[in-house]
């Protein structure tokens, strides 16, 4: 019998103890430590342009998580949104030739392509 209690706890019948418990699956650790965060400069590694993160969004239509990030050069575009996984040519997804689509450029890295 499944119960929802005040504080919105719900209780399955399988135990007392309602201490929430974190359930990671295999590589979810990893995943957090690679997503892109706000404010962070990424390169595209095939283009050499780089771009600022402005965030993660859900799309509730394809239930994914997607990256939305601006150019770090002039565009006709003033944000981007790509899949996060998933997909071929997702954020955190590898070229034909193994390397990282994207990669996170160091706070102390020297020079920034910033395009043509």
């Amino acid at each position: 019998m499944k119960t929802i209690h005040d504080d919105g706890a719900v209780d399955l019948g399988i135990g007392t103890d309602r201490t929430p418990k974190p359930v990671l699956l295999p590589g979810v650790s990893d995943l957090f430590s690679r997503m892109p965060r706000q404010g962070e400069i990424w390169e595209h590694t095939a283009s050499g342009k780089c771009y600022r993160i402005e965030g993660s969004t859900y799309n509730s239509i394809t239930d994914q998580i997607e990256v939305s990030y601006a150019p770090c050069y002039p565009s006709e575009f003033d944000r981007f949104n790509r899949q996060l996984i998933g997909h071929p040519k997702a954020w955190l997804s590898y070229t034909e030739n193994g390397a990282p689509r994207f990669r996170r450029i160091d706070d102390d890295h020297p020079t920034l392509n910033l395009g043509d």
